[in-house]
This record gives C-alpha cells, sequence and structure tokens, in this order.
C-alpha cells in the first residue's frame, strides 16, 4: 500500500490577508465558481474522514497572525489522492497571492506547493503537527474539529449542514432566500399601488398587491451563496433578488468560470454594484413611471478586465471611460466633462 501523502505550512498572514484569501474565487471544473472559505468547507463536508486517514487542518491564530495549514491524503499513490493534491494547492496558490509584504518565502511554505511525500511526524516539524497528526484517528466529524479548523471554516460547515438537512418542514436560511434542499425560495414582499379613486383624498388611493413565493429556476442549494442581501450565485448564474422591493427574483447571467466582483457604497441605502465579466449591474429608479413600477435593475457594459474602483469611492474606470454610482440612478458612464 502506497504512504500517505502529508503536506503542512505555517506562514505569517494578517488578518486582512487571511480575509481576502477566504472570499478568493477558485473555479471548480472551469465552470462553477465559489470563494475559498465554501471550497475548504466542501471538501472538508465531502472528501475529508480523518479515521481513514483522509484530513485537513487549516487555522488562523490571530494573535500571532499565522495561518498553520496541513493536510493528508492515505494513499498517496491514487488518481483521488493527486486530484485532491491538486486542488488544495490550488487554494494554496490563492494564499500565496494574498500574502502582501507580511509574507516571506521558505522552504516549509515551498514544501506545500511541491507536494512533496514525508513521513508522518518527522522531529523536525513543528509541534502542532504533530500533535495534529497523532490525533488524527480519534478525530470526528469536520463540525466538532474546532481546535484544527478556523472558526470561518466551521460556520461554512454548519450552513452546508443545515442546507444538506433542509426540507420543507425545516427550510435552511441562505441569505434573505430559503431552501427545502430540493429547490432555493424567495418570499417576495407586496407592492403599494395608488389607484386613482375621485372619492378619495388628493384623488388616489392605497392598495397592496399580495406577497408572493417565486422559485430560482436552476438554482443549486448545496452551492448557492449570499453575495449581499440582494445578488446571490450558486457558481452557474448569478441572481438578483430583493424580497423588499416587490419583484421577481432575475437571473441576471451565466458565470462560465467567472466570478461576480460586489462593490458596497456607505452612503447607498439601496443596492449594490456588481460586475461579471463585461457587465455592471445595479439597482436604479425610473421616476418617469408609477411609484410600484420604478425600482429595476440597470445593467451597463464595461471592460471588466480592467474596471476598478477610484479611490475606494463612486467613482470607477475602465480603459474606455470613467464612471460613478449614484444611488438613485445606478452606474452613469461619464463623458470627459464630467470626469
Amino acid at each position: 500500500m502506497s504512504e500517505a501523502l502529508v503536506f503542512y505550512a505555517e506562514i505569517p498572514l494578517s488578518n486582512q490577508g487571511f480575509n481576502k484569501w477566504l472570499a478568493r474565487p477558485v473555479a471548480i471544473d472551469g465552470l462553477a465558481v465559489c470563494s475559498v472559505l465554501d471550497a475548504l468547507a466542501d471538501y472538508l463536508a465531502q472528501c475529508c474522514d480523518p479515521v481513514a486517514g483522509n484530513a485537513l487542518l487549516c487555522r488562523y491564530q490571530r494573535t500571532d497572525k499565522t495561518l498553520q495549514f496541513a493536510a493528508c491524503l492515505r494513499d498517496g499513490s491514487s488518481r483521488q489522492s493527486r486530484d485532491d493534491a491538486s486542488f488544495l494547492k490550488r487554494l494554496w496558490q490563492e494564499l500565496v497571492s494574498c500574502r502582501g509584504k507580511a509574507g516571506k518565502p521558505g522552504a516549509v511554505a515551498d514544501a506545500i506547493v511541491d507536494w512533496s511525500e514525508a513521513g508522518p511526524g518527522d522531529a523536525g516539524d513543528p509541534a502542532w503537527f504533530r500533535e495534529w497528526l497523532q490525533a488524527m484517528p480519534l478525530l470526528g466529524a469536520p463540525d466538532s474539529q474546532g481546535r484544527w479548523l478556523d472558526r470561518e471554516i466551521l460556520r461554512a460547515l454548519a450552513a452546508i449542514d443545515a442546507i444538506a438537512n433542509a426540507s420543507p418542514e425545516h427550510p435552511a436560511r441562505i441569505g434573505c432566500l430559503y431552501t427545502d434542499g430540493v429547490q432555493v425560495y424567495a418570499d417576495v414582499a407586496g407592492k403599494t399601488i395608488m389607484v386613482d379613486d375621485a372619492e378619495a383624498a388628493g384623488g388616489q388611493r392605497m392598495e397592496f398587491s399580495p406577497a408572493l413565493s417565486y422559485v430560482l429556476e436552476g438554482a443549486q442549494p448545496r452551492s448557492m451563496r449570499a453575495l449581499s442581501d440582494s445578488y446571490y450565485t450558486d457558481g452557474n448564474i448569478l441572481w438578483h433578488c430583493n424580497i423588499f422591493a416587490g419583484n421577481a427574483p432575475q437571473a441576471l447571467a451565466y458565470c462560465e468560470g467567472q466570478a461576480p466582483r460586489l462593490y458596497k457604497f456607505v452612503d447607498s441605502s439601496v443596492d449594490a454594484l456588481i460586475v461579471l465579466g463585461d457587465m455592471a449591474w445595479s439597482a436604479a429608479m425610473d421616476d418617469s413611471k408609477p411609484p410600484h413600477e420604478r425600482y429595476y435593475i440597470k445593467s451597463v457594459a464595461i471592460d471588466g478586465q480592467s474596471f476598478a474602483r477610484v479611490a475606494g469611492g463612486n467613482d470607477f474606470q475602465d480603459r474606455f471611460r470613467r464612471y460613478r454610482f449614484d444611488e438613485r440612478r445606478g452606474l452613469l458612464p461619464l463623458n470627459p466633462l464630467e470626469a
């Protein structure tokens, strides 16, 4: 039987760098896109069995600002182990790009990229790694490994478990949406509608449309994630759903291996800006329409590769032009004089 494939790394990393790494997008099978955090949690939930010798350690020491990362794959020669090693290597490479100036290259950090085979618990290994290997046969399910897994990963595992056990009697929340484990739903509030009425004060009276429940057709509950209260993705489709605006959920685009980028605004009470590929979407109000029809999702063509925020404010630019986000009118292309 082949020896286990064992590797570890300990790397200086700021709090900001750690959070940035967890949020980094990774493509799965070249199609679905999720964050590093969701990828780690999904790997732990589906592939790890410490008793059998497959395990993952990932914890961030916030006091020391150090990330400890280790994995053990029981059969280093198997195709599955090599695929898992390749997958974990991609996550590690995303981490290296988030290190900034705090990270220092070294033999330990390089070893995990090379995936060299090592005997368990060599004398030169750090104490935390040897202790983890010794404890491995006694470890339980991933959600019980609080000592070896970061709290953010444990939260993500709890969300996966809730969705996996969801049912019509016990639905699980996904942001402002919910799932019964089979489909994803949105309960959308009704709208206030002004109706002409000669007998009413001011010549109009208020009516209320009923609240409605919608199915997000094609959404995958297991991979569905809330990017904000209004934007969601399962890695395949980008959705807009503001349950308080009274509009039906809207599928904006297929991700096609790309990750949506979300921009928030301190002074925005309406929505945020979402970018995917060469298109940007934002909520806007059309004041030429009746009040109950004014809210809509505005799309603007951009150059996604060069599109970037300017100085953290409401201005953006790509290689062709500048833009400004307006709370009421959404993203606005600017002419040279306005820019």
